[in-house]
């Protein structure tokens, strides 16, 4: 599963944020909540997520490994436009807004976790693993 660094966005702190901050196994499933209104998606992603790994976290019966990728960057087909969304306001000098604390990010380039995705398929550990890739 693909999932998103978006599931920690409760976790309101400057520093380092672990994996274990999200257990999936953890996280209460709501069925009844509307999902395929747009509005409300937009704005519960990060639950959404959170959601969707605690389906497959709690079935053992099914094999996976919830991949939580981190902000996207590069790409001819940038389909987030954050980059673009950067520039243009330093093209027009327009404010960029910066919020008052300091919160580390982490972005990965768009060929680097398409490499990722396809090395975590061709490999045989599922859930919650804590081996890293070598050379990658």
């Amino acid at each position: 599963m693909t999932s998103t660094v978006e599931v920690y966005e409760y976790e309101d702190t400057a520093d380092p944020v672990g994996e274990d901050a999200v257990d999936p196994r953890t996280v209460a499933v709501d069925l009844g909540l509307p999902w395929d209104d747009t509005d409300f998606l937009d704005a519960h992603y990060g639950e959404g997520k959170r959601q969707a790994e605690a389906v497959f976290a709690a079935g053992p019966g099914f094999p996976y490994v919830a991949v939580r990728v981190a902000h996207v960057l590069g790409g001819d087909d940038d389909f987030t436009g954050r980059l673009e969304h950067y520039a243009d306001r330093i093209r027009t000098g327009r404010t960029i807004a910066v919020p008052p604390v300091n919160h580390p990010a982490t972005y990965v380039h768009v060929q680097e976790i398409a490499d990722f995705l396809f090395w975590t398929v061709g490999e045989t550990f599922t859930g919650r693993s804590t081996r890293r890739p070598t050379g990658r």
